[in-house]
């Protein structure tokens, strides 16, 4: 059984919790041994860690989008878009591949879902007009505003780093299994300090002066001698 749209379970109209509601399909599939296939947005990442039991039970099939940034996916969303072109309902084939496809990459995100709603609007608006075929004029006009691009984007990097597992999963999973040791960070030690504490007023010997600025000025030279004089009455 394949239920599209699933990331819906969550927002039923009962009030049950996405673990009710997931708890039940469980139920069904135990009762009836029918696969369920659950289809939807990266809104269902939160189904695959519910309860611990779903997490052992299910597998995550994750489609993800074409990414032009890597050359086998730039070649593979080309050759989708070409296979659409050729299917336009126009008298004139339009060269999307040859002189738009960027734009309309930009504008999908490299989703095949959002690049057919767009070139369904440009095909509308272009019959609309009875052009010959799509231009640029018309995918301008039927392309998807930049802040939605964007929310769209973001929901979808979000979902494919939340989904990708990053390195060293088996020493994190064995150190809490109790099979590695955790590691620990030494602490700094304060002789490694490059600062070193000033001494307390009380620590300093008689004659030595306080840290600070000389004066300069007619009157430096009698401030010296006075010093001098002094140091000389405490040494003896």
């Amino acid at each position: 059984m394949i239920v599209d749209e699933a990331h819906h379970l969550a927002k039923a109209a009962s009030g049950r919790t996405l673990q009710d509601q997931l708890d039940h399909l469980k139920y069904l599939e135990n009762r009836t041994g029918v696969c369920h296939v659950l289809v939807g947005t990266y809104e269902m990442r939160r189904f695959r860690t519910v309860t611990p039991q779903l997490a052992g039970r299910s597998v995550d099939v994750h489609f993800r989008r074409y990414d032009a940034t890597k050359k086998e996916d730039r070649e593979e969303f080309r050759s989708v878009l070409w296979a659409l072109q050729r299917q336009l309902p126009l008298e004139v084939e339009p060269l999307l591949v040859e002189q738009h496809w960027e734009t309309l990459y930009a504008r999908s995100i490299g989703c095949v879902g959002l690049l057919k709603l767009h070139l369904i609007r440009a095909l509308a608006l272009a019959l609309t007009e009875n052009a010959q075929t799509i231009t640029e004029t018309h995918l301008k006009a039927t392309a998807p505003p930049e802040d939605r691009v964007k929310e769209m984007l973001n929901a979808a990097l979000a979902g494919e780093e939340d989904l990708t597992e990053p390195d060293g999963a088996d020493e994190r999973l064995l150190e809490l299994l109790g099979l590695r040791e955790k590691a620990t960070v030494a602490p700094v030690s304060s002789e490694s300090k490059q600062d070193q504490p000033v001494p307390a007023s009380g620590d300093r010997k008689s004659g030595d002066r306080n840290p600070g600025r000389d004066d300069i000025g007619p009157g430096a030279d009698a401030e010296q001698k006075d010093l001098d004089a002094h140091r000389e009455r405490a040494a003896g």
